[in-house]
């Protein structure tokens, strides 16, 4: 979407992540830690190994991460 400047950020890997964030996270919330791309789900926490931004080639949620972390404005 152009006009709001959203873009879809595909999730191609993943895995369930055991790291314990030391406040409460809403779901959908991104958070970086331990040089590992999280999001809170109802479930826990998501690494994102690989996405892929729309338009974009496929990166690590490492780079990602570090490429727009001042940026990131997601509603999932």
């Amino acid at each position: 979407d152009e006009k709001n400047n959203k873009k879809r950020l595909i999730i191609l890997r993943a895995k369930k992540s055991f790291y314990k964030p030391q406040k409460e996270l809403k779901s959908g919330t991104l958070v970086f830690e331990n040089d590992s791309f999280l999001v809170k789900t109802g479930d826990g926490l998501l690494e994102l190994l690989e996405v892929k931004p729309e338009g974009k080639k496929p990166m690590s949620g490492e780079a990602f991460w570090r490429g727009h972390q001042l940026i990131l404005t997601f509603t999932f």
